[in-house]
């Protein structure tokens, strides 16, 4: 019984270490509130463009021009992109959902002594048709001062199907990337950050799209 108290102490003491605190920052679209974590702050499931559904499903996204008064929760990451997914249990492997041009951002200072910190954007990989921003943590990055952006972008047919003509011009998930650095280039300032030192990162096929973004 006295292993099981100190046990449950233990736990209870660790919960109130990590426990988080609502933080707000004012964006451009308005308040959000996210949370502080062990040694940076956490800004999860940002929207960056406007959904795209209907007649925006293949089409270029385009930066979200929504404005809220209320603050809006930023604690969790946003769904990932439509996507077979071979990580998912049972035999329904579809996951996600079509509004799903979300961000993250995190930030060991949302206001630094000196100059801004610099900015790494990582984009996930999986083939162009599966992953999320969400499957890369800050932990190891944030050790040092800069801050980390992570994005979700459209994967598969709704990402990248082309006609090969006007109708459905294909490389949306490419489009996305763009339109997610433009939301840094007017944003990333609120979180302590300098617009003018943004490194576009990626990991396997996230690591090609900057070659493709910036020929």
């Amino acid at each position: 019984m006295m292993s099981l108290r100190l046990c449950l102490l233990f736990i209870s003491i660790h919960a109130a270490a990590v426990a988080v605190d609502g933080v707000k920052v004012t964006i451009k679209n308005g308040p959000i509130i996210g949370e502080q974590r062990l040694n940076y702050f956490a800004f999860e499931g940002i929207p960056y463009a406007k959904p795209p559904v209907s007649g925006r499903r293949f089409a270029a996204s385009e930066l979200l021009d929504e404005r809220w008064q209320e603050p809006r929760n930023a604690t969790r990451t946003g769904p990932v992109c439509l996507q077979w997914s071979h990580l998912k249990p049972g035999d329904d492997k579809m996951d996600g959902e079509e509004d799903c041009l979300f961000l993250n951002v995190y930030t060991p200072n949302l206001t630094p002594e000196g100059d801004p910190l610099p900015t790494i954007v990582h984009l996930h990989g999986g083939a162009f048709m599966y992953g999320g921003g969400g499957f890369f943590q800050p932990d190891f990055l944030l050790q040092r001062p800069l801050i980390l952006v992570t994005v979700n972008y459209r994967l598969g047919p709704l990402g990248f199907l082309s006609t090969e003509d006007d109708v459905i011009g294909g490389n949306f998930g490419l489009k996305d990337q763009v339109t997610a650095l433009q939301w840094v280039q007017r944003n990333i300032k609120y979180f302590g950050g300098d617009a003018g030192r943004v490194t576009l990162s990626g990991f396997s096929a996230g690591a090609a799209i900057p070659r493709c973004t910036t020929r």
